[in-house]
C-alpha cells in the first residue's frame, strides 16, 4: 500500500479567505434595521428628495422640517413614535423674538400622510417643544442664528427607509406647510442622541 500525502488544506483556506474579504467590502452597514413589513426601523432619518423641507419663508423667518427619528420599537412590531426636528432660522436682518404663549395645544401641529398618491388625512402632534415647556418660554434669534423645536407624532409613516413608501407634509401651526416628501429617503450621516422620549 502507497501512503499518499495529507493534502494541504493551506490553500483553500486562504481562498476562503479571499471571498470573506470580497463580501465584507461590499457591505453596507447601517445601525437601523427594519422590523416589519413596510416599517422603517429605527434611529434618525432625512428626509427628500429635498433636505431640509421648507415649511415658511417670508424673507426674514425660513422654517423648515428634518431629519426625523423613529422610536426603537420590538423586533417584530410596528413603529409607533416619530420625532420631527422643526429648524426655524434667522434670514433677514433684524433680531427675532418667539414665545411659546398661545402655542401650548399641541395639535396645531400635524402630520399630513399620503400613501400610494393618495392622501389619508392628517395626525396631529401629541407633545411639542411648546406643550412640554409652558407659555413662558421665548427665545431671542439674532442674524443667520437658528434654533430647533420638534413635535412628537403617534403615527409612523410605512417604509420602507429609502426613496419608497408614503410621503409626508408637515404642517406647523399658522406658519403653513411644507410639500410632500419622502420621510425616510435617507439615514442621517452623522451623530445625534436620541431625542427625549414620547
Amino acid at each position: 500500500m502507497t501512503v499518499q500525502p495529507r493534502p494541504s488544506r493551506i490553500p483553500s483556506l486562504i481562498a476562503a479567505l479571499i471571498a470573506m474579504v470580497g463580501l465584507m467590502a461590499n457591505l453596507v452597514l447601517v445601525p437601523q434595521v427594519a422590523s416589519a413589513a413596510g416599517d422603517p426601523g429605527s434611529g434618525w432619518f432625512i428626509t427628500g428628495p429635498n433636505y431640509p423641507n421648507p415649511i415658511y419663508n417670508n424673507g426674514s423667518l425660513s422654517i423648515s422640517w428634518g431629519p426625523e427619528y423613529v422610536l426603537p420599537h420590538p423586533v417584530g412590531t410596528p413603529a409607533t413614535w416619530i420625532y420631527y426636528v422643526v429648524t426655524y432660522k434667522n434670514v433677514g436682518n433684524t433680531i427675532l423674538y418667539f414665545t411659546c404663549n398661545g402655542l401650548t395645544d399641541p395639535s396645531p401641529a400635524r402630520e399630513w400622510i399620503m400613501h400610494n398618491g393618495t392622501g389619508l388625512g392628517y395626525v396631529a402632534a401629541a407633545k411639542t417643544l411648546c406643550s412640554t415647556s409652558g407659555p413662558n418660554w421665548n427665545a431671542t434669534l439674532g442674524l443667520g442664528r437658528s434654533f430647533e423645536s420638534w413635535a412628537w407624532f403617534h403615527n409612523v409613516p410605512q417604509g420602507p427607509a429609502g426613496q419608497n413608501g408614503d410621503k409626508v407634509s408637515i404642517q406647523w401651526y399658522t406658519f403653513g406647510s411644507s410639500r410632500y416628501q419622502t420621510p425616510f429617503w435617507n439615514y442621517y450621516a452623522g451623530y445625534r442622541p436620541p431625542p427625549p422620549g414620547p
